[in-house]
C-alpha cells in the first residue's frame, strides 16, 4: 500500500503519506480532543439564558434582507445538488471547504426561520455566527493564496496537467464554494443583523474549535488511514508539524479577533 487511494493522491510526496506520524502527534491529537471536552464542560452557553424576542436583530419577514437569505439559501441549495450529481459524489462533503458550505447553507435556512422567534433557532443562529463566519474566511484563504497557487506551481513543469488544474479551479462550482462563500458569509453573518454583536470565547470560539477538531479527527483517523490526503501540509508525518499545527491554532484565534473587530 503506497497510502493514496486508487492513485489519486500520488503527487503527495510519499513521506506524507505513507508510514508512522511523528512520535508526538497522538499527544497532539488527544490535546485537541481535551480541550474540546473542557471547553463543554467548563463553558455551558450563556446564550441559553438570554432573551431571543428581540425582532430587530434579525430581518422581518418579507425584509429585504429576509428576501435576500431565501434567495442564496436556494441558490446554495442548487449549488450543493449540482455537487452532490458531480464525479464525486457525496465524497465531497469529505472536505473542509463542503463543511463550511454546509454550514453556510444551515444558517441561511436559520435566518430564513428567525422571524417566527423560535428560541432554538435563534440560539443556533448566535452559536453558528462565528463558526461561518471563520469557517469561510479560512476556505477562501487558504485555498485561493495557499493551496491553489502551490498545486499550480507544482505541475510547472507539467503544462497539460497545469492548464487543467486551472480549469478545475475556475470551474462554476469551485468558484461558488471557494470564492462567494466569504461573501455569503458576510451578507449573513454581519448586515443580517441589525444590531452589533460581541463575540465570546466561551460560546463563540469553543463553537468553530468544537468543529474544527472533529474535522481534524475525521481527516487524520478516517480520511488519512485510506490514504485521502487532501491537505498534505498537515500531514502529522511531518517533520513541521508542530509548527503547521500551531498556526493553525493561532490562526483560529486571530480570525477570532478580527471578526470581533468587524461585529463591533
Amino acid at each position: 500500500d503506497n497510502g493514496s487511494l486508487d492513485g489519486h493522491f500520488d503527487f503527495v510526496p510519499l513521506h506524507l503519506r505513507t508510514g508512522p506520524w511523528m512520535s508526538f502527534a497522538p499527544y497532539l491529537l488527544c490535546s485537541l480532543v481535551l480541550s474540546v471536552i473542557l471547553g463543554l464542560y467548563y463553558g455551558s452557553s450563556s446564550k441559553m439564558n438570554e432573551e431571543s424576542d428581540d425582532t430587530t436583530h434579525y430581518p422581518e419577514y418579507l425584509s429585504l434582507w429576509w428576501c435576500y437569505n431565501l434567495v442564496v439559501f436556494v441558490w446554495i441549495t442548487i449549488i450543493s445538488t449540482l455537487v452532490l450529481r458531480g464525479p464525486l459524489g457525496i465524497g465531497a462533503w469529505s472536505t473542509y471547504s463542503m463543511w463550511t458550505w454546509t454550514i453556510l447553507h444551515f444558517r441561511h435556512l436559520l435566518m430564513v426561520l428567525s422571524p417566527w422567534n423560535n428560541t432554538t433557532v435563534r440560539l443556533l443562529l448566535e452559536l453558528s455566527r462565528f463558526p461561518m463566519l471563520m469557517m469561510c474566511t479560512l476556505t477562501f484563504v487558504v485555498w485561493n493564496f495557499i493551496l491553489a497557487p502551490l498545486i499550480y506551481f507544482y505541475f510547472k513543469d507539467n503544462p497539460q496537467k497545469q492548464k487543467k488544474f486551472v480549469s478545475h479551479f475556475t470551474s462554476f462550482r469551485l468558484i461558488q464554494i471557494h470564492v462567494f462563500n466569504l461573501p455569503f458569509a458576510y451578507m449573513n453573518g454581519v448586515c443580517s443583523s441589525s444590531t452589533p454583536y460581541l463575540l465570546t470565547f466561551k460560546d463563540d470560539f469553543m463553537s468553530c474549535w468544537i468543529i474544527s477538531v472533529l474535522y481534524i479527527c475525521w481527516y487524520t483517523l478516517v480520511l488519512d488511514r485510506i490514504g485521502v490526503h487532501l491537505y498534505p501540509i498537515f500531514s502529522l508525518r511531518s517533520k513541521y508539524m508542530i509548527l503547521i499545527w500551531l498556526l493553525l491554532i493561532l490562526g483560529h484565534y486571530a480570525l477570532f479577533c478580527l471578526w470581533q473587530i468587524i461585529l463591533k
